[in-house]
């Protein structure tokens, strides 16, 4: 816009993150990458073109230590690819992929960081490893599958996805199918769990 402002779409929940290196709120939907600075209550664009396919759908961005990064699907070929934000210049720079990814689609896949070992965590409910974990190292680049127990019950649209420290699991906020339970992966034994909002203190888990 003639503001600066980026055209926020209606579907702004994959495609936005936080950069803790430039400490702004990045929006890496279109075709070009926006950052929007909390004090000075602005929004600014990036100096490029993104480095992958403009999709609302697809991009995900998920915050790490050392920038933000994103998952989508890359210009030439659409093969899925991982990106990193470089602060100094406000561009993506590319991750070494190798190994397989999840397969994407709207609503159904998300991204989250395992602060506690450095990884990536990708998720799916959909292809042949549905509801399986998939981790990235950053120090290979390298995509391994966890085969986590209970990946068959845990089915659910892994549109949001969170780490939460305090409990070493990623939370898939959405409901297993079927059943009144949030899955959650529970990162220490490689397992999945089903939460139960009750509304009791503490909140309910059992295994699948």
């Amino acid at each position: 816009t003639f503001k600066k402002n980026p055209w926020m779409t209606g579907h702004t929940y994959k495609s936005t993150g936080y950069d803790p290196n430039l400490k702004a709120l990045v929006f890496a939907a279109h075709e070009y990458t926006y950052f929007f600075d909390p004090l000075d209550s602005a929004w600014s664009r990036g100096p490029e073109r993104n480095p992958y396919q403009a999709n609302f759908y697809v991009v995900t961005v998920c915050a790490t230590p050392s920038g933000a990064v994103v998952w989508a699907n890359q210009r030439q070929g659409g093969a899925a690819g991982l990106w990193r934000l470089d602060a100094k210049s406000q561009t993506w720079k590319t991750l070494p992929l190798k190994g397989e990814m999840p397969v994407t689609n709207a609503d159904h896949h998300g991204m989250a960081y395992d602060s506690k070992r450095d990884r990536l965590l990708m998720f799916s409910d959909l292809g042949k490893n549905k509801g399986d974990v998939l981790a990235y190292d950053f120090k290979t680049g390298a995509t391994r599958w966890l085969n986590a127990a209970g990946k068959d019950k845990a089915l659910a649209q892994a549109r949001e996805t969170i780490y939460i420290p305090e409990v070493d699991a990623v939370l898939i906020g959405a409901h297993v199918q079927g059943e009144m339970l949030w899955p959650l992966y529970d990162c220490a034994t490689n397992a999945w769990l089903g939460v139960e909002l009750t509304g009791a203190d503490p909140v309910g888990k059992k295994a699948f």
